[in-house]
């Protein structure tokens, strides 16, 4: 039972994922006129999803038949996590509060959408980052 729930998450995930990006492809066809998007590019992109998603599918089945009882977190490790993503919200917020209003105090009053898309997807890593160096203490 608890099998075949995974799997169906899985499916609705990945099944979410492929038609977004569809969705993505036509939208962008839709702005930019037609003849923009190439549509060969759905299969390379499919082919990237489910291989994407088969990885950790694989992994995960492959722990459990080596692991068969041994669970892959205990209560120490969500405790840890738990401390480590409370401190990691304060620092965040506060850090990016700091930031802005020294911009701002700086004569800074726009700031480039890309940008921040840099600056979100370093802090985004960091967090990630310290998110599996806690998960192996």
């Amino acid at each position: 039972m608890k099998k075949r729930f995974q799997v169906l998450i899985y499916i609705f995930m990945y099944g979410s994922i492929v038609a977004g990006a569809i969705l993505g492809l036509y939208l962008v066809e839709r702005v930019e006129g037609p003849g923009f998007v190439d549509y060969h590019l759905v299969i390379p992109m499919l082919v990237g999803i489910i291989g994407g998603a088969g990885v950790p599918f694989c992994i995960s089945l492959w722990n459990k038949k080596r692991n068969k009882k041994v669970p892959e977190v205990d209560e120490r490790v969500i405790s840890l996590l738990r401390k480590y993503f409370l401190i990691v919200l304060y620092i965040v917020l506060i850090g990016s509060g700091f930031a802005l209003v020294t911009l701002y105090s700086l004569g800074v009053h726009s700031i480039e959408t890309g940008m921040l898309i840099a600056v979100l997807s370093g802090l985004y890593s960091l967090i990630g980052l310290g998110f599996l160096i806690i998960k192996r203490l």
